[in-house]
């Protein structure tokens, strides 16, 4: 189970991470996949920390060509999908492909203060940026997983932005995915889908929602009234 993507900087100096991937063939895939092995969409808020594979952390992109397909070193919230693939692996499902992932926006910083929910919400407003926002995103495969959290969408464009998102999965006639407190119907009204991470939460309610991961995409249901 292997991570690749690629990453773009812009005249300011701005890193974005523009296309994401997780492989779960043996062999490592450094190129766009064709659309055909993709098996579906995890939809999340912001790339976070993830960095090119074997870079040092303090200083990522020093031999980095931005623009190109390089390997991944995974965040926590792409272990956590490792960890949960492997296993569905194991149990015989999703035992080749691709799954992709996408964000809101791509702009990567793991702690985003003020002025960068600013920029942030001017350039989804805006629409120009193409590096950091996805105006047409295409969603291949069965379905979407959404992941975003359930505390940042407070903002008026990024929660327009993220409401035409899932209007564009529903039309699509994807399977829509997600784990909510909510019920089904406020789920999608209020935007409100766990991120992986989930806080602070403690041990024992992440195992009942790692556990609950691995019934989303083995069932291709989402759970709702998860607590």
């Amino acid at each position: 189970m292997k991570f690749f993507g690629k990453f773009e900087k812009d005249n300011t100096g701005k890193i974005y991470r523009t296309k994401t991937f997780m492989s779960l063939n043996e062999d490592s895939l450094l190129d766009e996949p064709e659309e055909n092995d993709i098996l579906g969409t995890i939809f999340m808020l912001n790339p976070g920390g993830s960095r090119p594979l074997g870079s040092i952390e303090a200083n990522p992109f020093q031999d980095y060509n931005f623009g190109t397909y390089v390997g991944l070193e995974p965040d926590k919230t792409m272990v956590v999908y490792q960890e949960v693939f492997e296993l569905l692996k194991k149990h015989g499902k999703y035992t080749s492909g691709v799954i992709e992932i996408k964000n809101l926006f791509n702009f990567r910083k793991s702690k985003l203060t003020e002025d960068d929910w600013k920029f942030i919400n001017d350039e989804i407003a805006q629409k120009e940026n193409l590096f950091n926002v996805d105006n047409s995103p295409k969603f291949a495969g069965d379905f979407v997983f959404f992941a975003w959290g359930t505390s940042k969408l407070k903002n008026k464009p990024i929660k327009e932005y993220a409401k035409q998102i899932l209007l564009k999965a529903l039309g699509e006639e994807k399977n829509i995915l997600y784990i909510s407190s909510k019920k089904k119907d406020e789920a999608k009204k209020l935007l409100s889908f766990y991120h992986p991470l989930g806080g602070h939460w403690k041990p024992e309610k992440r195992k009942r929602f790692n556990e609950a991961l691995y019934d989303v995409f083995s069932q291709l249901e989402a759970v709702t009234n998860f607590n």
